[in-house]
């Protein structure tokens, strides 16, 4: 397999997550559309079924878009974490419980997402599932949600957040189902895309700060980098790493209107107005 381009588009996924200080009751605000979008390149293969059900591993003709998320089932009253192939809809879940796919990529044959999926007790565990295979990243005790996917050969990384005991959710990435904590949990914080750049890891999201705003920032190898300060809200959505240069895409809210931003190397570009829009995918035309 060829690969050609990864991107995500349209992911309005944000856990805008707030306290209210006198009652002192978490509440999380998740606002979902679209997806996550994967085009590939295939060479044909003499496999005799090259759809085969329940999301097994897939041979394609070039240019097969995949994309990642979710539909409603009207009977179960219940979402279901999907990826199309085309305009062949792969159910990941039954419909038992709500479930979203979050983000998609593609290894050789084998296609990879990443999401989560209610407990049905207030609570979700964040997963990613091989060719249909679910793989549990947290128990289901504490709130946690995948947003990103990336593999390098067998190792599979996805980034998310999972609640602590006190109530806020860390920033963190799973490396082959093991977690790496982001921030220390004293703060609400997320991690919403991941890229791997020959041997360093990098993490997109943001952390949010006592006055109420979000520090959009992204980590490399762990450490942190801030890309905004503490006076607005800012969140980072998609992360890509060209040779040395670091693109990491956001938005930007002043007074009451979002605005699509990206950095390049910790620089600020704000996109042309558009009110109340946000950029969620980076990629980079290397030719």
């Amino acid at each position: 397999m060829e690969y050609l381009a990864l991107l995500l588009l349209n992911t309005f996924l944000h856990d805008k997550i707030y306290s209210d200080k006198k009652t002192k009751n978490m509440k999380k605000i998740l606002i979902l559309s679209f997806a996550a979008i994967t085009f590939f390149s295939c060479k044909k293969s003499s496999n005799s079924n090259p759809n085969p059900p329940g999301g097994g591993n897939t041979v394609d003709t070039i240019g097969t878009v995949y994309a990642a998320g979710y539909r409603y089932d009207e009977k179960k009253k219940k979402t279901i974490a999907t990826y199309w192939r085309g305009a062949d809809a792969v159910s990941l879940t039954d419909g038992t419980k709500d479930a979203y796919a979050t983000g998609i990529t593609m290894v050789g044959n084998d296609v990879y997402v990443a999401g989560y999926e209610s407990t049905g007790t207030n609570t979700a565990i964040a997963k990613y599932w091989k060719n249909g295979i679910s793989t549990n990243l947290t128990d289901g005790t504490k709130a946690a949600e995948a947003s990103g996917i990336a593999v390098v050969g067998t190792d599979v990384y996805v980034a998310g957040y999972e609640f602590n005991t006190n109530g806020n959710p860390v920033a963190k990435y799973w490396k082959n189902g093991v977690a790496v904590n982001l921030t220390d949990g004293t703060r609400y914080a997320s991690a919403k895309a991941i890229t791997i750049a020959g041997a360093d890891v990098y993490v997109a999201g943001y952390e949010y700060v006592e006055s109420g705003a979000s520090i959009a920032k992204y980590w490399k190898n762990g450490t942190a980098i801030n890309l905004s300060d503490e006076t607005a809200i800012h969140y980072a959505n998609a992360i890509s790493v060209s040779g040395s240069d670091v693109y990491v895409a956001g938005l930007v809210f002043e007074l009451i209107t979002a605005k699509q931003a990206y950095w390049k190397n910790g620089v600020l570009t704000n996109l042309p107005a558009v009110l109340n829009a946000e950029t969620n995918s980076v990629a980079v035309n290397q030719g």
